[in-house]
């Protein structure tokens, strides 16, 4: 707090848990629609598609709309915990010898 400023690490989280977080403020939230950039990055952030298989990968598509998604996330997280109710995810054990 050295100019006024206070800094906080936040904890270390998967992407998947800090949308869920986001998905637990959205409906406290208020945005003005005078935000094009925050409507716009709800209606187009997305996950990467997969055309071999046909299906969405787990990873969001890394494009201009992530960025300000990873803007609001943090923001989300930043918010004290027992305000978001969000248990993280278990880590997920790494795959081997899986072949498609």
């Amino acid at each position: 707090t050295d100019r006024g400023v206070t800094v906080r690490v936040l904890p270390k989280l998967g992407v998947a848990d800090g949308i869920a977080i986001v998905r637990n403020w959205l409906p406290k939230m208020y945005i003005d629609s005078s935000l094009d950039i925050i409507l716009d990055t709800f209606q187009n952030y997305t996950k990467e598609w997969n055309e071999k298989l046909g299906v969405w990968r787990d990873k969001p598509l890394h494009d201009k709309w992530s960025n300000p998604a990873d803007g609001i996330r943090y923001m989300c997280m930043s918010l004290p915990e027992q305000s978001y109710n969000h248990k993280p995810s278990q880590p997920r054990p790494p795959r081997r010898g899986m072949s498609l």
